[in-house]
């Protein structure tokens, strides 16, 4: 085991590939978590526009891939010197950039939907449970994860909730094996992100309003946000979520890299 971590590893292939584009309509773009994005980095006096999302993934020989950087470019012009103007807490293993008026005007903090979520790795036993107990049909979306097929109601929410309490391995913290989703804008990237590195969502269809979000390169932490100006303009932004000091953190966690 000793030789195995002090084995020689091959280099990670580094690609840089525009994700999407940004539509920009007030001048102003939120970077942060999606769970406060309040409590992110604000940019001002951004131009309008789309403006294109260039994402920096890095693949491991080990089969890990991870999101090591994000750029938001306002202009193709080269030149001008990066400096920092900030910094990501990140708590949800997430990062989102948007326009202020798209969260302002489209983020859901409530959705209309009541979706029953098992989200644990026993899904599937607990799936069955609930369809003994209850004739509820299941659905599984990934290795983590079931979802009811029908809406939940707040009574059958509690009548699930005071069954799972019935058992000793879920009473303690049962919120931590099903809980009811009403699908707000935070809870459909959570699912997006589950099985992807990226996604980019329309949040209004009329107005083009979208957002692009990012699994945040090592998860939970704070990231460094960078700003190049060019001609005394925004030029680009620098979100940074694997540098030198995050590599030698991979170097020494193997398992890191799968």
């Amino acid at each position: 085991m000793r030789n195995w971590f002090r084995r020689k590893r091959e280099s990670p292939s580094v690609q840089q590939t525009e994700v999407g584009k940004l539509r920009v309509h007030s001048g102003t773009v939120l970077v942060g978590d999606p769970s406060y994005l309040p409590d992110g980095v604000e940019l001002k006096d951004v131009p309008l526009g789309d403006h294109p999302v260039v994402a920096h993934l890095i693949t491991y020989p080990e089969g890990g891939r991870r999101v090591a950087g994000v750029n938001l470019k306002f202009t193709s012009e080269g030149g001008g010197t990066l400096h920092k103007i900030g910094e990501v807490p990140v708590d949800s293993a997430k990062v989102a950039v948007l326009d202020a008026s798209t969260f302002e005007q489209f983020w859901e903090l409530e959705g209309a939907a009541r979706l029953g979520v098992i989200a644990t790795p026993q899904h599937r036993h607990i799936a069955g449970l609930l369809k003994k107990r209850f004739q509820l049909e299941s659905r599984d979306v990934n290795a983590f994860r079931s979802e009811l097929v029908e809406p939940v109601s707040e009574e059958l929410e509690a009548e699930i909730v005071a069954y799972l309490e019935t058992f000793p391995d879920y009473a303690a913290c049962s919120f931590m094996f099903f809980r009811v989703e009403s699908r707000n804008t935070c809870e459909q990237l959570e699912t997006a992100l589950s099985s992807h590195v990226i996604c980019e969502m329309v949040l209004d269809e009329p107005t083009g309003a979208n957002l692009l979000a990012f699994q945040s390169g090592l998860g939970d932490g704070t990231y460094p946000v960078f700003l190049r100006q060019s001609q005394g303009q925004s030029g680009e932004v620098v979100v940074e979520f694997i540098g030198p000091d995050q590599e030698k953190v991979l170097e020494a966690f193997p398992l890191l890299r799968y």
